[in-house]
């Protein structure tokens, strides 16, 4: 049983609702009249009108969160069994309470409840609950449940994808204690997850090895790519927050790389009985995971794809990293990191995005001694530049 923040009104109003009749008819005298064998003792009025209110307002939160109706009318049943024995315990006990004002406050609040949870809002929000809840920021899945049109989960779309991994999980498995391990990867699953959903991500998947989130899923947007960008970016300066924080609990390094990738997905609910979920496949998809990877080569920490790069060209500053063939790609395509968005970058900065770019064109084309120039000419005094250092040594390697 769980009803959500959508209900809330609804469960409010049901409730406020049974208090109001039930306070009518106990200023009409109604109650009085017909229990008058348990108005012989010391009244309990405040006591009396503060546990019709409890049983109202608890009547109509669970059994709006009900999936079944038949456990809703048992757990009213349950409700005025608790309330005649409390009545009869009270009266032994010299006191005056009643039982028939919180017997109609637990039945038109809980078959308020059972309303709410068979309307068709309701149908949605249970409907939506076991899959979505924990996995999408609150205001997307009121979205997803207060739109007129039923949101069509099943089939093609366009979507982004973000899939994040700890790169040397199994190095740390081989070096930590498992209980140290344990906490590592709980600590990277939460941040990681935590800050998806918090960007408007879907989380499709939190394991040991890499998180999967996705954006336009499961409600649509033009915006995609650049929300997913824009929570990968975000992702990586907390991600490292969080590395500094292991390093100095555990004195161990942890590497992580993240990538996204845009494209056309097969969406639907997958797996079986009790795994089953909504998920999404796809190149993009696969992209996404190979560029998470391909962070370990180069030591970046946010790579994207060619197509996510293409989309975004007029909004992030990226530099070229390599040519590769990725999934479902039919021709090489440029992989890029990212290094910020535009307008973001120092003019020191600025300049050493350009000599990397020389660097790398120059190393392709053969000319050794060029490249070496200019991948010296884009170190920055005080930061540590891994993908820098990566292609330097390629460009001395090479000579």
């Amino acid at each position: 049983m769980r009803w959500t923040r959508q209900q809330g009104p609804g469960v409010l109003l049901v409730a406020v609702v049974a208090c109001s009749v039930v306070l009518l008819l106990e200023q009409k005298g109604f109650f009085a009249r017909a229990s008058e064998d348990w108005l012989h003792g010391e009244p309990m009025r405040p006591w009396q009108y503060a546990y019709q209110t409890a049983v109202a307002f608890i009547s109509a939160a669970v059994c709006a969160g009900l999936r079944q109706q038949g456990r809703g009318v048992l757990f009213i049943g349950a409700v005025m069994f608790l309330t005649g024995t409390l009545s009869i315990v009270l009266k032994m006990r010299g006191f005056a309470f009643e039982p028939l004002s919180g017997w109609l406050a637990a039945a038109l609040a809980g078959l308020g409840g059972l309303w709410i949870a068979g309307s068709e809002r309701g149908g949605r929000v249970r409907a939506f609950r076991e899959f979505f809840v924990s996995r999408l920021r609150e205001d997307v899945f009121s979205q997803l449940v207060l739109d007129r049109e039923p949101v069509k989960l099943s089939g093609q779309r366009d979507a982004t994808t973000v899939t994040c991994r700890i790169l040397n999980l199994a190095e740390l498995s081989e070096k930590q204690q498992a209980f140290d391990v344990e906490q590592i990867v709980s600590l990277m699953q939460e941040e990681v997850g935590d800050k998806l959903i918090a960007m408007g991500g879907y989380l499709e998947l939190s394991g040991p090895g890499q998180v999967v989130a996705h954006f336009g899923f499961p409600v649509l947007s033009a915006e995609h790519v650049s929300e997913a960008c824009s929570a990968a970016m975000a992702l990586r300066s907390a991600l490292e927050d969080v590395v500094k924080e292991l390093r100095n609990r555990w004195e161990t390094p942890v590497e992580f790389g993240i990538g996204v990738a845009c494209g056309k997905v097969t969406c639907g609910l997958m797996g079986y009985e009790e795994f089953q979920h909504y998920g999404l496949v796809g190149a993009s998809v696969e992209q996404s995971v190979q560029l998470s990877e391909m962070n370990r080569a180069y030591g970046s920490k946010l790579l994207i794809s060619p197509a996510a790069q293409k989309a975004l060209e007029e909004k992030i500053e990226v530099r070229p990293v390599e040519i590769a063939v990725l999934t479902g790609m039919k021709a090489p395509g440029e992989v890029y990191e990212v290094l910020g968005l535009k307008g973001e970058l120092s003019p020191e900065q600025t300049a050493a995005k350009e000599a990397f770019w020389k660097g790398v064109v120059a190393l392709r084309g053969g000319q050794k001694k060029a490249a070496r120039e200019h991948f010296e000419a884009a170190k920055v005094d005080g930061i540590e530049d891994r993908p820098l250092n990566y292609f330097l040594k390629r460009a001395k390697a090479e000579d």
